[in-house]
């Protein structure tokens, strides 16, 4: 059984293994191996304990739970970029590869759109870096390909594509009340 929750700062060592286990995998032949080699668990243990202790943040951590273990998680908040087409961004959404193309990317997105829609935020853009095998996740659900950037990661500039939604109502799960 699944279960997707809020996350809690005593999950921080855990999503940061989720998180650094995922790169890994997903950015290997995109970033340089010794970069993500260095990846380290323990320091993005400390950033994640910070974002989920900040009073007041806008920002929510929603981890997936599956055999009593952390197996991914949902990061999100106000769109940093202040594009006045998306008030809601997907910060990060990753999901350990022995649980993968098992609904569980679905589960956690949708567990976000829930989220974004309590907070008032409508519409949602995610970057992703333009070589990741994985984008096509962000098409089967109803992405639209809208912007593009260079960016800086471990020494080497790539690309990265913004996918838009301008209503994720549609996207919500039929358990969402209607928000007036």
């Amino acid at each position: 059984m699944t279960t997707i929750r809020p996350g809690l700062p005593a999950d921080s060592r855990a999503i940061a293994s989720v998180h650094v286990d995922t790169w890994r995998l997903a950015y290997s032949g995109i970033l340089g191996g010794d970069y993500l080699a260095g990846l380290s668990k323990r320091d993005w243990t400390k950033s994640w304990h910070t974002r989920l202790t900040t009073p007041g943040s806008a920002e929510f951590v929603l981890v997936a739970e599956a055999e009593r273990r952390m197996v991914g998680f949902v990061a999100g908040g106000p769109d940093r970029e202040s594009d006045p087409r998306y008030e809601g961004e997907i910060y990060a959404i990753y999901v350990l590869r022995r649980m993968q193309f098992r609904g569980m990317g679905r589960a956690l997105f949708l567990a976000a759109v829930d989220s974004f829609l309590l907070r008032g935020m409508r519409s949602l853009l995610v970057w992703v870096l333009a070589a990741n095998p994985y984008r096509r996740f962000y098409e089967s659900l109803g992405g639209e390909l809208v912007q593009n950037r260079s960016i800086r990661v471990g020494g080497r500039r790539l690309e990265e594509v913004g996918y838009g939604w301008a209503d994720i109502k549609p996207l919500a799960p039929p358990f969402v009340l209607p928000l007036p």
